[in-house]
């Protein structure tokens, strides 16, 4: 095998590992899942990329969890705890966020929600 070739198929290689390794970084923990579900309370859990569509998080405490593109879609997040949360690309389309904290949250477009965001976040 000539040298280009052979400094080609390592580079590939390096660049497949880095992505495999990469992609492992924003998975949510099968653990806090299973706290979240079965406390209703899990703070600063990892739960990047979880599919909570449709669940009822009411009253949850979930203050300052990685909740990055984690599907919210129709979940009930009333009176959540959500204070300093991550919900950078997290989809939110039609979840309840009646009286949610939302203060110093990152919101889905990766602005922070100012301090008594109630709600909804106030930029």
């Amino acid at each position: 095998m000539q040298t280009g070739n052979r400094v080609f198929l390592s580079a590939i290689a390096i660049l497949m590992i880095g992505m495999l390794s990469v992609s492992g970084l924003y998975a949510y923990s099968e653990a806090d899942l299973k706290k979240l579900r079965t406390t209703n309370s899990c703070p600063k859990c990892n739960l990047d990329n979880a599919n909570l569509s449709g669940a009822n998080l009411s009253m949850a405490n979930l203050a300052g969890t990685r909740l990055f593109k984690a599907n919210l879609s129709k979940a009930d997040l009333s009176g959540a705890k959500l204070c300093g949360a991550d919900l950078y690309m997290a989809n939110l389309k039609e979840a309840k966020l009646c009286g949610a904290d939302l203060s110093m949250a990152t919101w889905t477009d990766g602005s922070r929600c100012k301090e008594g965001s109630i709600g909804e976040c106030k930029k």
